[in-house]
């Protein structure tokens, strides 16, 4: 009896541990699209998105092409376990936007995902529907409103449409040109990268940089099942810190 006893509950703790080590492997996503009521060109329905999710603390990664890659989050988070494990803002996760035209109507497509070094346990998972659906409503309406606004400007949609008619000047981007920001400082580009402030002692540096490579290095990668975009967001993210890590170990050089 007592055999039956021990080998029911073996059997119940290893199929607990095959299940939690499968929960492991799964990533929570989020994928939708929509259509634009209104019109407004793709180029600048793009620009208008990075810079509101930039403004909400993300990072773009990759803006080649027609797609933009984003990352937010805090780092050192590692298990999403619900609601008020931690805010929206600071869940690592990457963002991907892609704006299009289709029928001479916008159409906006999101990718949300956590982190592919981040596990969420069942209610972490939905929080992270619930946040990233709430998300790209808050997109949706920002462009909706953007393309209300560009919409009662046919003037401007004319010239956009036509930049060689006989009335275009070719001055239409200059004042943006003018108000651009200034670019920051290298030194705390930097330091952002390996996430750390200016002041930072170089032992601080090199344990940014030791911790970063743990999470982006390519080889930690393999053999997880990790989707191709997400590994390529990893290898860029680890030569963006390798190469900030090189500049302030030869900047500290100069100075010590």
């Amino acid at each position: 009896m007592d055999v039956v006893v021990v080998t029911i509950i073996g059997a119940v703790l290893c199929g607990l541990w095959s299940a939690r080590g499968k929960g492991r492997g799964t990533q929570t996503k989020f994928a939708a699209s929509a259509t634009l009521q209104a019109y407004i060109p793709p180029a600048i329905a793009r620009r208008e998105v990075i810079r509101y999710l930039t403004a909400r603390g993300c990072t773009l990664v990759n803006g080649e092409g027609e797609c933009d890659a984003f990352r937010r989050g805090e780092y050192l988070i590692r298990r999403l376990r619900g609601p008020g494990s931690a805010p929206w803002l600071a869940v690592p996760a990457i963002l991907v936007a892609v704006c299009y035209e289709s029928q001479r109507k916008l159409v906006l497509h999101m990718r949300i995902s956590l982190d592919p070094l981040v596990t969420a346990s069942a209610s972490g998972a939905g929080y992270f529907q619930e946040q990233a659906r709430a998300e790209f409503s808050q997109v949706l309406g920002y462009l909706s409103q953007i393309a209300c606004e560009y919409a009662q400007r046919p003037g401007e949609q004319k010239r956009r449409r036509r930049p060689n008619h006989r009335w275009y000047t070719g001055n239409e981007e200059r004042p943006r040109a003018q108000e651009a920001p200034r670019s920051a400082d290298p030194l705390d580009a930097d330091l952002a990268v390996l996430g750390l402030k200016r002041g930072a002692s170089s032992d601080e540096v090199k344990r940014a940089y030791r911790e970063a490579c743990r999470k982006y290095h390519p080889d930690r990668l393999n053999g997880q099942n990790v989707e191709p975009h997400l590994v390529e967001l990893a290898v860029q993210r680890f030569k963006e810190v390798t190469a900030a890590y090189q500049r302030l170990r030869e900047r500290m050089a100069q100075h010590a």
